[in-house]
């Protein structure tokens, strides 16, 4: 195995102005000329994701990185290709990428682009571990790999923070629904469960009581399975976990060879419980600073009892009655337009960050004094289950100030409230000179729309079965 270090073009660019090393040298002409690196670089995307990734490659492209993307044969993209947003894409088998066990195939098919590469990194969950795996064959920076498999599992997350003294909720591992009772009585209610290896809170259910055991284990397995979400590839025992009270929040979180130099809070609204589904956020949070620095310390912390060293890291938090406690850490930028977020509101661009630190550039980027915006975004779900039957009311909501990403479309079946999982069929996302004002905004706006969703017949029932065997 390859000794970690920056690569030869790196190496070069840095030695042309050795401040640029400097951990200490820090102000915004410093990190411009940091930044400026990026230019040129060649960054290996490990698995590209769902398409609502493509603005972080449209960033990544702006700022004059050339992306190989490596992604299984078929995937949307391979259009970033065509778009000129990348520079190649790499076809590889869907397990390999899942599973990262057997890394020659991938490595073959980048071919010499490897060697040349100049970080390796990935902005979806599921493909955090091979990433690692593969920047620590090619000999670039990166958190460690010990440390990332950490962070993708729950268990290893607790276990790891208990060690170093944070504060943890009770929890036990439950592989069969024998277990359940025994792990009941140890965790207490109300409880949460979880998949040890999950994402997006799929497979995630509130249970109360010992009555609600055997109805919450069955629709939580029913979607932790490989063949139903590609991430269950990595293990499918689940967690039963004291249920924490409290607000949501995501924190990111900027290290630079293992030194934090970043952390901003957002406000998670109330997610749709008993399954935890997200609803929405803003940006910056509208917590006291007493909560903020208490939230920040706890996501900071934790980064780091797991051992992650580089770039962008995505935590998620709950400020409960006992305080801060931790959900999850994700080492990743957080999803959806979080990135561009805190570029717009405090001015720090955390993928450019993420990607120089994966070069094993120092960050230490220049934030605003106060607040530049605020932003607003909603996850609209289905108002009741049903047939989308036009997405048109949704388009027309984007306007200068309203962002739109219609997640679902016509003619698909959705699910309302009263299912477990209801469908997010649009993201709206508003910015205004205050978060206030964002808040205000939104709220009119969505009370505005009407989502017209159909009866289901039958033979929606035959297209959506069609539509599942032909996926």
């Amino acid at each position: 195995m390859p000794a970690r270090a920056v690569s030869s073009r790196t190496a070069h660019l840095l030695d042309a102005e050795p401040g640029l090393r400097d951990p200490s040298a820090t102000g915004p002409q410093v990190h411009a000329r940091r930044a400026s690196l990026l230019d040129g670089a060649l960054v290996a995307i490990i698995g590209a994701g769902y398409e609502g990734k493509r603005p972080m490659y449209e960033h990544a492209h702006s700022l004059g990185v050339r992306l190989v993307v490596v992604d299984v044969a078929g995937s949307w993209a391979e259009r970033l290709v065509d778009d000129g947003l990348a520079v190649a894409f790499v076809p590889v088998g869907e397990e390999l990428l899942e599973r990262g066990t057997d890394l020659d195939p991938l490595l073959e098919g980048l071919g010499p682009r490897g060697h040349f590469a100049d970080a390796v990194v990935t902005f979806y969950e599921d493909f955090v571990v091979t990433a690692a795996l593969v920047a620590e064959r090619l000999g670039l920076p990166g958190s460690p790999v010990d440390a990332v498999r950490a962070a993708r599992s729950k268990q290893l997350t607790r276990e790891r923070l208990a060690t170093a003294g944070l504060p943890m909720p009770r929890y036990a591992r439950v592989e069969r629904i024998d277990d359940l009772a025994a792990a009941a009585e140890a965790v207490g209610f109300p409880a949460v469960l979880k998949p040890e290896f999950g994402a997006a809170a799929v497979g995630c259910i509130r249970v109360d009581g010992p009555d609600e055991l055997d109805a919450a284990w069955a629709a939580a397995t029913s979607t932790v399975d490989p063949e139903f979400d590609a991430i269950f590839w990595q293990g499918s025992a689940m967690l039963l976990e004291q249920y924490l009270d409290g607000p949501e929040f995501d924190i990111e979180v900027l290290l630079s060879d293992g030194r934090p130099v970043y952390s901003a809070v957002s406000d998670g609204w109330p997610t749709q419980e008993p399954s935890f589904l997200e609803t929405g956020l803003n940006i910056p949070t509208l917590q006291p600073p007493d909560v903020v620095a208490a939230l920040e310390e706890c996501a900071v912390a934790s980064a780091l009892a797991l051992g992650l060293t580089t770039g962008d890291v995505h935590v998620e938090a709950r400020w409960t009655s006992e305080g801060a406690r931790l959900l999850e850490v994700n080492a990743r930028i957080g999803g959806r337009r979080i990135f561009e977020f805190h570029r717009l509101v405090h001015g720090v661009d955390v993928l450019e960050c993420h990607l120089l630190a994966s070069m094993g550039v120092p960050i230490d980027p220049p934030r605003a004094a106060a607040p530049l915006a605020g932003i607003a975004e909603q996850l609209l779900q289905a108002p009741r289950s049903g047939v989308l039957v036009s997405t048109a009311a949704l388009e027309s909501l984007a306007a200068a100030d309203v962002g739109v990403h219609v997640t679902a479309h016509a003619g698909s079946l959705v699910d309302g409230p009263e299912q477990p999982y209801p469908t997010v069929v649009a993201e709206v996302r508003v910015q205004a000179d205050s978060v206030e004002a964002a808040l205000e905004r939104l709220a009119d706006i969505v009370a505005s729309v009407e989502i017209d969703i159909a009866d289901v017949t039958g033979a929606d029932l035959r297209d959506r079965e069609e539509d599942l065997a032909d996926a």
